[in-house]
């Protein structure tokens, strides 16, 4: 008893004398409670941290910057491959508690890697979150090849969901406008900078879908679309997919694009040698944050479209006839200009 007699500087504090003695997977159990992981995107912290500019806050949390220094044991402890069960317990944690962007995240993951829709169909109304890691798993062990199971697999797929949709790096189109979730937006790009964006966002895709095929998915090209200016750190903006678009030979295009995801930008530079393109990295807003932008977009897209029109480079949002006909015309247009050219 006298190894474990409380000092005076310890006797008022919190005090588990006995902790050393448990087996470490116990160990491990009792602090997964206290270890939450970085990109919490519950409003409290997520949100007031983007809007007080506290980017650098987003990254931190527990089980990265407080545990691993309250001792030699912990370090030691946390960089074991038992350890990968913290991260378990808390991708479970945000399946079920965040799944607007947890959820979503992972069954993205899971797209992208199986470049089709089969399985994320198939749990997109699943609510066991044991049920989506485990999809998560196979996914990412078919996609790499892997033939064992890896040690750290939670924390390698915690690390994919924030690097590529929690968090995105593209270049940015800046302009003034409405954008609302999975309503089409057409644009002529005409600048040499969006040449530019759209030469590069483009580029893997196959030459008929750059004359006005409809792109098949559904993995899409990706980009920025700045929406609220001036831009700056914290300002809103969107996430858009290129679901259609001619190339024409001067670099101009025709684009319809559809915004998938609100976002704040992060980080905001401008390209050298590009006539000012920018480019940022940003972070996607949690459910409420978007509700509310949706419910902002959708005032502004009343008045504007009810009230007195404002002026910008928008065409008008087509119904489904129209949108592939506009593109058939592009498409006859562009050919009978190169046949003229021969």
């Amino acid at each position: 008893m006298a190894d474990y007699a409380l000092s005076s500087k310890t006797k008022d504090k919190p005090f588990f004398p006995k902790f050393m003695l448990l087996n470490e997977d116990i160990q491990l159990h009792i602090i997964s409670f206290i270890s939450d992981t970085p990109f919490a995107t519950t409003d409290t912290t997520y949100t007031n941290n983007i809007n007080q500019n506290q980017l650098l806050e987003l990254g931190l949390s527990p089980l990265t910057c407080v545990l691993p220094v309250v001792s030699k044991h912990f370090h030691s402890l946390l960089k074991s491959a038992q350890a990968d069960y913290l991260w378990k317990e808390s991708l479970l944690r945000r399946i079920e508690n965040e799944s607007f962007i947890w959820k979503n995240g992972l069954m993205s993951l899971i797209t992208k890697f199986e470049n089709n829709t089969e399985t994320t169909d198939s749990i997109k109304d699943v609510n066991d979150a044991n049920i989506i890691l485990n999809a998560a798993y196979k996914s990412y062990s078919d996609f790499y090849g892997l033939t064992s199971p890896v040690d750290n697999i939670n924390q390698l797929l915690f690390r994919n969901v924030v690097c590529d949709y929690v968090r995105i790096v593209a270049p940015v189109f800046v302009m003034e406008g409405d954008a609302q979730i999975d309503q089409v937006i057409g644009l002529h790009l005409f600048e040499p900078r969006y040449r530019l964006l759209m030469e590069e966002v483009m580029s893997d895709m196959p030459f008929r879908y750059k004359m006005g095929e409809a792109l098949p998915g559904p993995n899409y090209p990706t980009f920025i679309y700045a929406n609220n200016t001036p831009i700056g750190v914290s300002t809103p903006a969107v996430i858009v997919q290129v679901n259609q678009c001619v190339m024409h030979e001067n670099g101009e295009a025709d684009v319809f694009l559809m915004p998938i995801a609100h976002v704040w930008l992060e980080r905001i530079w401008m390209r050298p040698n590009t006539g000012r393109l920018h480019m940022a990295s940003a972070v996607r807003m949690p459910e409420k944050a978007s509700l509310n932008m949706e419910d902002n977009s959708a005032v502004s897209y009343h008045a504007a479209h009810h009230g007195q029109h404002r002026s910008d480079d928008h065409v008008g949002v087509p119904n489904s006839a129209e949108y592939q006909s506009i593109f058939q015309i592009l498409s006859e247009v562009y050919q009978h200009n190169r046949l003229q050219e021969e």
